[in-house]
């Protein structure tokens, strides 16, 4: 005789339906508050950084560790904040010169220093040197462990001639380098790129011959930055260093 039994109601405050997946129950986006180690216009230790700040640190509003793990920063013009970038010299001729296709605004990108206004910071852990990403991303990392990241700078300037990219990401982008990563502990991270080296990149631009949207490749650069990020809390089911 093949008896059937049915029980519903929560384990631990967990839908039984998740627990007989095997699923997590989805955690909630988190608020996190950026600081960058230099301030535009200040003297920075030891190297002037090629990603500055503003003044001072960028608020929770502006910032989130997602329920995936996946760290994203995000200014638009109405949030009156820029983030400062200063490129300094290409390592070597920038591909897009020989192609033809760099966009218009490349010399006011690679002149000197530059406030953008509408810009956005992703980040994704790697296992080992990469390319394969960390399960979990931040919330998937040990304390204190150095991780491979990648980290995708993203920008438009006013002139809204395409879109810009600045990454350290050398699984997609040969010839860049992979930032890094360190959970400080269960609530902090440390981002630095020391002396790597990454990509400068547009798509969708005037100087693209169509019908390709890009990307146009404007030059890699030596590129030294470093930020913390600071998650206002750790989301119930308590995630901490694994």
């Amino acid at each position: 005789m093949l008896t059937r039994l049915i029980v519903t109601g929560l384990i631990a405050g967990i839908p039984l339906a998740v627990v007989a997946a095997g699923k997590p129950p989805k955690l909630p986006d988190t608020p996190a508050l950026t600081t960058f180690r230099c301030t535009a216009g200040a003297a920075c230790p030891a190297v002037a950084d090629t990603v500055r700040d503003d003044g001072g640190a960028y608020g929770y509003d502006l910032a989130r560790v997602a329920s995936s793990g996946f760290y994203n920063f995000s200014i638009q013009s109405t949030d009156s904040r820029s983030v400062t970038l200063d490129l300094g010299a290409p390592i070597e001729e920038a591909a897009c010169l020989a192609a033809g296709n760099c966009n218009p605004d490349r010399v006011a990108v690679v002149g000197g220093n530059l406030g953008l206004a509408t810009a956005s910071i992703a980040i994704k852990p790697l296992v080992g040197s990469g390319p394969s990403e960390l399960s979990g991303f931040l919330w998937g990392m040990n304390c204190t462990d150095r991780y491979s990241a990648k980290v995708h700078y993203s920008f438009t300037l006013p002139s809204a001639n395409g879109h810009w990219g600045f990454n350290f990401n050398s699984a997609e982008y040969p010839g860049t380098n992979n930032a890094f990563i360190t959970r400080v502990n269960s609530q902090q991270w440390m981002v630095e790129s020391p002396g790597q080296i990454g990509e400068l990149l547009s798509w969708a631009h005037s100087g693209l011959r169509r019908p390709q949207s890009g990307p146009s490749h404007e030059g890699r650069y030596y590129a030294d930055f470093q930020f913390t990020i600071d998650a206002a809390s750790l989301p119930s089911p308590t995630v901490g260093c694994s």
